[in-house]
């Protein structure tokens, strides 16, 4: 059911849904509760992030605290998706780096975030002007968090790096402009 509200745009009527579970949620209803706040238009990272942190220990989750992977990355996704680059960055610092045995295989499913969440990241990160963040999230994902990079991944860090490379044209156009007017 909250899965069903989250499809047709009803993010409210899915929260009260999910807050009308008592006793401890599954992953499942997490899952869907946070994938909810991350379509929800504008998307509903401040109730992502409380839903997160405030979520049951789910048993067979890898994640750190014992959270789904891809619940962390629906919350990572909702901040993202709001521009919160920050708070999407503090996530997956806090959640991303898996644990030093997990590392030893290197594989991508070892990882305890989805590559679609950091996807979210570094777009974020170059719409918001920090070209910087996102080349050090991309940097940083086999490494760090046990994630390879897709096609997908090559275009958003390209795009990231050329909007800020834009912006600071726009930047120097106006400076030039507004200096030119001064002289006049």
């Amino acid at each position: 059911l909250i899965n069903e509200y989250a499809l047709i745009g009803e993010f409210d009527r899915a929260l009260e849904h999910y807050n009308s579970i008592h006793g401890p949620t599954d992953g499942g209803c997490t899952r869907a509760i946070l994938g909810a706040a991350s379509v929800a238009d504008p998307p509903r990272w401040q109730e992502a992030l409380e839903i997160l942190h405030s979520s049951d220990v789910v048993e067979d989750a890898r994640g750190p605290g014992r959270i789904d992977r891809r619940a962390i990355g629906f919350a990572i996704i909702s901040c993202a998706k709001a521009d919160e680059c920050q708070e999407a960055l503090t996530l997956l610092n806090l959640y991303g780096a898996p644990g030093v045995l997990e590392k030893a295989s290197f594989l991508d499913t070892n990882s305890t975030v989805p590559l679609s969440a950091v996807n979210s990241l570094i777009s974020a990160c170059g719409r918001c002007g920090f070209p910087d963040k996102a080349v050090q999230v991309f940097n940083s994902m086999e490494s760090s968090y046990c994630i390879r990079p897709d096609e997908i991944t090559y275009r958003s860090i390209a795009i990231a790096c050329n909007q800020a490379e834009h912006a600071r044209r726009r930047r120097v156009a106006k400076g030039n402009y507004i200096d030119a007017d001064d002289d006049e």
